[in-house]
């Protein structure tokens, strides 16, 4: 097994590892063997030299002076008392016979030390050195001469030196010449080996050994055992010693001891000498053989231990193993397919039912299998399909295999009918891990349940219908009926025919009443009921609400009273209409239930932060109070505390129904406390935003007033915007004429003396920035005529291009009464009719640059689908009917632009990016937030490339979502006239 061969190999990288450090360990050892004995027998030779030196020069010496006829000891050199350790040389001189003649020292030379030469010979002048020999029974006493001397010096008979510790001497000794040469005597010194082997003590230790041997191969001195002076040094041995003045080599025996070791030597040049420095290998490798047996423990320790980490590994990999079946066989047997794909796109995980659900053939069907050749092979087989229309994004995902993390689940349906869920989850290494659910059977119960959710909703719709189709047939008649009795009222009629007139108004008042509730209950339930975000002053408009129903009051003899608590906030952004709709509810209902005493509001703050505040108000009366166990039933629909109440009071039971769904949708909730007869308090509170108080603290801008009536030209090619624009600009106090495109243009100027030019920045035929410079190529007063652009885009390149072309102005969509007026105040002023590069308005509005259409659609858009709060000013701008008007124009333009779109794609994407562009201006006009960002999403797109049919399908479905807003919206409209 693996684990095996991995725990062998270990072993033998253990084992060789230490047997290479022996080994070079052993050759680096005998390596440094050599060269301390090669230093060894030069410093051995340098302290011989010396030593011997110095000998020879008490010899010369000692000669000289007995030539010179100096005879007694205190002649003896000083030095000469140094040689021998603290002993003086004992030195002497002998005659032709061996006689001694002259002794220096106080120490007699041994009888073995005594040195003679042959009369009448001719020796040559030089140091000689014999071999170590024993002493005499006696020595050379002052006088002595003879064997049995027993002169101071003696050692007595038989005695050995007091120099040698065995008796053994050395002698070195030089002949007397007479001058013709011939021998006449000797001068002799005797030392013992040790005294010799002082010279190399500095430099001895317990390993190498030192020798000095004669030319003779016998052993003058040793260090550090003195014993072996005197040995002879084996014939094969001094052989080699003698080929050559130094040099070193091994032996198999020593020649002074058993056992191998090494030898180097060097020769004495001016003596008979060698200086031999020898070990063995027993001290050589002492240290070696301990660390070998310290690395041969720690193999063994590290031997252990990888044995025991590879016991160890097989435990773990058996474990392993075991926890890898455990893993397949649960991997196998999931209901969903699972497979991950590495950074390399290769598949190392996949199970059997991933196999099963995608149908894959075999050879794909193995771990570590291409991805992409699994891909490759869903795509030529049919199996992998994306829709023919789909975007460049989906076309591009699917190629890829959906491995991205904009699509972590998507669904899909195989050729058989299988529904797939495909759930990607990307890691950070850049791996993937995908699982495949069967989703076949949850997707039959989703469209079963789909299906009966549609005819359900599709019932909740047709009541829903019925019941605002009903109540708009209803209110037409009533609204005629109020408007005659009204009318009849303001005529002079007898007093009785104006009791009956009464009586029909306020009947008419009621149903009104009646029939609103009705209708704000259908819009809540069909959710078309939308909350304006209008600033406005609180407590004016409560006040407001309880001055609408003061006379009723003063009526039944109530006090009706409004108090604010310190703090609430002057100017609010909300839903005024909707929150007075609650206040008229809970005051009207105080008034109903009361027979005496008194009604009050009271308003206070909450909760306060910088950008949200709670308020709360509480409407409290003396009426007929409710029972406790019944007060929850007043906030459901059609639900009265008594059926009584109804055929008493009056009502449905509708209004504290739709106070309390009105006050949900405002972040709110309402509630009450009552006892019977007692009276009952009604409390409410809703989340608005602070707002500050504008500059004429009315809660509307100052009425504007032209310097003076202008005659403007609106060039416009959408029927809606030039509806909007030449409303607005006669509410505005001008006169204003219409034309298509800037083609119409430049015969309308030359004909009519306009004082400004509203021109539209992309028409269809001739453009405003090509109508601009045509304008301004006019001569005379024409080519000056003030113009203002009207675009919806606002980026830089687009506002340089208005200022290039020689517009005055740039007013972006949406178009409001203020900003354009203050254009218009700005483009004719007179500092302003000789600028040919205007500045941007101050106050237009920056416009997020377009995102992708994919964004824009309703379900990811953060932009409200419809402002009502936008067409509530544009109806005060350019009049109620104006605005009736401009929606039915946007109803019959918007699908004729979608339809041109459809017959423009792959033919001329210019033509779909004009009618994009005008969709996206009308829509921003009249309040449809959403689609102006779509349709300007799909502009741009299409400037980068070319139109994508999905794309022009998601705008004309938002078309039709934001017609239907526009349907609801007028209903509801009419519902607050």
């Amino acid at each position: 097994m693996l684990q095996v061969g991995l725990v062998i190999a270990i072993l033998v990288v253990i084992w060789g590892s230490l047997w290479a450090h022996l080994a070079l360990e052993h050759r680096r050892i005998a390596d440094d063997a050599v060269d301390d004995v090669e230093v060894r027998a030069l410093g051995l030779e340098g302290a011989a030299r010396y030593m011997i030196g110095g000998i020879d020069r008490a010899l010369l010496s000692a000669r000289d002076a007995w030539l010179a006829g100096q005879r007694g000891q205190q002649a003896a050199p000083a030095w000469a008392r140094s040689l021998d350790g603290p002993d003086p040389l004992p030195l002497a001189v002998r005659d032709a016979a061996g006689h001694a003649v002259l002794q220096f020292g106080d120490r007699a030379l041994p009888e073995a030390a005594r040195v003679a030469c042959a009369p009448g010979t001719t020796p040559p002048d030089r140091l000689d050195i014999g071999p170590p020999r024993h002493a005499g029974p006696g020595g050379d006493g002052p006088g002595g001469d003879g064997p049995g001397g027993d002169g101071p010096g003696g050692d007595g008979p038989g005695g050995a030196s007091s120099n040698g510790e065995d008796g053994r001497f050395l002698s070195f000794s030089r002949p007397i010449l007479d001058p013709d040469g011939t021998c006449i005597g000797t001068v002799t010194a005797a030392v013992t080996p040790t005294a010799l082997g002082h010279a190399s003590g500095a430099i001895a230790n317990t390993h190498p050994r030192l020798l000095l041997v004669g030319l003779d191969g016998v052993v003058r001195a040793s260090q550090p055992e003195a014993l072996l002076s005197g040995q002879t040094l084996p014939d094969a041995v001094f052989h080699r010693l003698a080929d050559g003045p130094a040099g070193s080599f091994h032996v198999d025996a020593m020649p002074v001891n058993d056992g191998p070791g090494t030898i180097a030597w060097r020769r004495l040049p001016d003596y008979p000498l060698l200086a031999v420095a020898t070990i063995r290998d027993s001290d050589m490798y002492a240290t070696y053989r301990a660390d070998r047996i310290e690395d041969s423990l720690v193999g063994g320790g590290l031997s252990v231990l990888v044995l025991a980490a590879g016991a160890l590994l097989l435990v773990v990999h058996a474990r392993m193993n075991r926890s890898q079946d455990t893993l397949a066989a649960t991997l196998d047997n999931m209901s969903q397919g699972l497979v991950m794909i590495d950074e390399r796109r290769r598949m190392p995980v996949l199970n059997r039912r991933f196999v099963e659900l995608l149908g894959i053939p075999e050879e794909l069907a193995r771990p570590n299998a291409s991805f992409d050749e699994v891909l490759r092979w869903q795509i030529e087989s049919g199996d992998l399909t994306y829709p023919a229309g789909g975007t460049r994004v989906a076309r591009k995902l699917a190629r890829r295999g959906g491995l991205d993390e904009m699509v972590p689940l998507y669904e899909r349906s195989r050729p058989d009918g299988t529904e797939i869920e495909v759930r990607t989850t990307l890691l950070p290494n850049g791996s993937a891990v995908r699982t495949y659910t069967d989703i076949t059977a949850r997707k039959r119960t989703e469209r079963a349940l789909a299906a009966a959710r549609d005819a359900a909703e599709a019932a909740g719709r047709a009541r829903t219908d019925f019941l605002a189709t009903i109540s708009h047939e209803i209110r037409t008649p009533l609204n005629g009926i109020i408007g005659v009795a009204g009318l009849l009222l303001d005529m002079p009629a007898p007093e009785e025919h104006r009791r009956y007139l009464e009586i029909i108004r306020q009947c008419g008042d009621h149903l009104i009443v009646l029939i609103n509730d009705v209708l704000d209950v259908t819009r809540l339930d069909a959710g078309r009921l939308e909350l304006e975000e209008l600033a406005f002053e609180l407590p004016a408009m409560i006040r407001s609400a309880v001055d609408l129903l003061a006379a009723q009051a003063m009526a039944k003899g109530l006090a009706l009273h409004c108090d604010f608590a310190e703090g609430l906030p002057a100017w609010v952004t909300g839903d005024p209409a909707r929150l007075r709709q609650i206040l008229l509810n809970l005051i009207g209902n105080a008034l109903k239930f009361t027979e005496q005493g008194e009604v009050r509001v009271t308003a206070s703050v909450i909760e306060a932060a910088p950008d949200r505040v709670r308020i709360a108000v509480a409407v409290s009366d003396t009426g007929i109070g409710i029972a406790p166990e019944a007060c929850e039933r007043l906030f459901e629909a059609f639900s009265q505390v008594d059926t009584s109440i109804s055929r008493r009071f009056g009502g449905t039971g509708l209004g504290l129904a739709l106070c309390r769904r009105l006050t949900a949708q405002m972040g709110g909730s309402i509630g009450v406390t009552s006892l019977p007869g007692q009276g009952s308090t009604f409390r409410f509170d809703v989340l608005l935003k602070p707002t500050p108080a504008p500059a004429s603290a009315t809660g509307r801008a100052t009425p504007y007033m032209p310097r003076r009536r202008l005659r403007i030209l609106v060039t416009e090619d959408n029927g809606t915007n030039r509806l909007v624009a030449t409303r607005m600009l006669e509410r505005l106090g001008h006169r204003a004429d219409a034309v298509a495109d800037g083609a119409e243009a430049l015969p309308a100027l030359r004909s009519v003396p306009y004082d400004l030019v509203l021109m539209d920045v992309m028409m269809p035929g001739m453009d405003g920035l090509t109508a601009t410079r045509l304008i301004r190529a006019e001569p005379g007063a024409a080519g000056r005529t003030p113009i203002i652009g009207l675009t919806a885009n606002t980026q830089p390149a687009d506002e340089q291009a208005c200022r290039d072309a020689g517009m005055n102005g740039f007013v972006t969509k949406p178009v409001t009464a203020e900003r354009l007026a203050a254009a218009i105040e700005a483009a004719t002023a007179e500092e302003m009719r000789t600028e040919t590069s205007p500045p941007r308005p101050q106050d237009a509005p920056e416009e997020a640059a377009p995102v992708p259409l994919a964004s824009a659609l309703p379900a990811a858009s953060p932009l409200q689908l419809l402002d009502g709060g936008f067409l509530g000013r544009l109806a005060d701008d350019i009049s109620p009917a104006g605005v009736i008007e401009a929606l039915g124009l946007f109803r019959e333009d918007a699908p004729a632009r979608i339809s041109v779109m459809r017959a423009s794609l792959g033919r001329d994407p210019a033509r779909v990016r004009r009618e994009a562009h005008a969709l996206a201006g009308a829509s921003r006009n009249i309040g449809l937030d959403r689609l102006g960002h779509a349709a300007a999403a799909l502009q741009h797109a299409v400037e980068r490339a070319e139109p994508d049919p999905a794309d022009v399908e998601a705008l004309a479905a938002l078309v039709d979502e934001s017609l239907a807003a526009l349907e609801g919206w007028e209903g509801s409209a009419v519902a607050l006239t």
